[in-house]
């Protein structure tokens, strides 16, 4: 339920939506339940104003009250109107695809950005169309393990 603007949770058994929450969000998606019951949603905000105002939001599903955001910096705007996404990594900090600008970035709890990587790939006629990143995942190395059963 992207488009007005609602998260649900469906019971496939009966059909039935068992919550429901309608935020201040615009576009969201990929919702992810934390472990400490919290969710975390990337808010594209429907496309609504480029240049700065797309964020990722981590909030309490019982009361609704945000408990963390990042949005990026006047200096530095966050901004995709569509596509991205998510991912609380285990040390606290959140990995983000920016798939409008190629970017994927990781984020600390203070909102300090830890890296961030930008595809160099450029297009059009001046060189100003960035690909985009359709998403980043971090993956521990022990989830890799068949990477050590390629010869190298």
């Amino acid at each position: 339920m992207r488009q007005p603007g609602v998260i649900a949770l469906i019971d496939s058994v009966v059909a039935q939506v068992t919550w429901a929450r309608r935020g201040t969000w615009i576009g969201q998606h990929d919702p992810d339940f934390l472990p400490n019951g919290n969710m975390l949603i990337f808010d594209n905000r429907g496309r609504m104003a480029a240049g700065g105002i797309s964020r990722v939001q981590e909030f309490d599903p019982l009361t609704s009250n945000v408990v963390w955001e990042y949005h990026g910096t006047p200096e530095d705007p966050f901004w995709s109107g569509v596509r991205s996404a998510q991912q609380r990594l285990p040390n606290g900090n959140t990995l983000i695809t920016e798939s409008d600008r190629g970017r994927l970035l990781e984020v600390s709890p203070a909102g300090e950005i830890v890296w961030e990587y930008v595809n160099p790939d450029r297009g059009g006629p001046d060189n100003t169309y960035s690909p985009a990143l359709m998403w980043g995942q971090r993956y521990m190395p022990e989830e890799l393990s068949f990477l050590s059963t390629i010869p190298r």
